[in-house]
This record gives C-alpha cells, structure tokens and sequence, in this order.
C-alpha cells in the first residue's frame, strides 16, 4: 500500500494538505477575484475621500445664514461663502443673478466656486 493515500485526507484536501479547486467553495475563478479585488480598492479608495462641504450663495440670501442648507439657507455673497469655505474639496454654488463686489475674493485654498442654472453673465474685472 502507499503511505502517502489520500484516502485518510478529508475531500479536497490533497497529500500535501493544500485544499483543491473541488474542496474549497469559496474559491474565485479569475474573472470574480478581479472583480471582488477592484471592489476591495475601490472602498479603500472611498474610505479616505474627504467630501466637501457645499456653500450656497444667491442674490436673496443672508449672510447671517450657515450657507450649507440648500438656496432656502443661501448666503448673499461670494466672499462670505468663500471665506466659510475652508476645507479641502468644499464647494461654493453661485445662483444666477447681479453680486455687487467692493473687494477681491481671493481664493488660496482647494475650493471649487461654481455657477448655478445657465451661468449667463459676465465674471466681475
């Protein structure tokens, strides 16, 4: 007889004790272990996404306002929302509509300022 039978060995567990194709139903084929691979990075990937914060501004909002409510919660000037907007990512949507700018708006961090509706107009000099 052969000292080395694989009838002693449960199924799918072969002589040198790795488990076959057969014994393990866990086991991903190449097509599923790339998909569950890519979900895997991709999760990882949303994991450490930081997601701004969205600033509101329209030409009937408040400046007294927190900004970040929808238009219901809007803020009257580009320069406040900028100025609220400090973090990485966060955005600030302008409303269509004539902003009366006194100052500059400098803009020295990783926001986005963006136009709301059609974007008609002309950008102040």
């Amino acid at each position: 007889t052969n000292r080395h039978s694989d009838r002693s060995k449960p199924e799918g567990v072969s002589r040198t004790g790795a488990t076959t194709r057969s014994g393990n139903p866990w086991r991903l084929g190449g097509l599923a272990r790339g998909i569950s691979s890519l979900i895997t990075v991709f999760l990882l990937l949303l994991a450490g996404t930081t997601w701004g914060t969205e600033y509101f501004v329209a030409t009937n909002g408040d400046d007294s306002r927190d900004g970040t409510g929808g238009w219901g919660d809007a803020l009257l000037t580009i320069s406040n929302a900028v100025a609220k907007a400090v973090n990485p990512g966060d955005v600030v949507t302008v409303s269509n509509g004539t902003y009366n700018i006194s100052t500059s708006i400098n803009v020295d961090r990783a926001i986005t300022i963006r136009s709301f509706g059609r974007g008609e107009g002309q950008a102040p000099d």
